[in-house]
């Protein structure tokens, strides 16, 4: 389960290779 969990973090949590956004995304709309 161990190793399991950490590839289920892998793919959740991927490695940054490609930069991040160099901004936020915009906050959702209000209703």
């Amino acid at each position: 389960k161990g190793s399991i969990f950490c590839i289920q973090q892998f793919y959740y949590h991927p490695p940054p290779y490609p930069p991040p956004n160099p901004r936020p995304n915009p906050p959702p709309n209000p209703p």
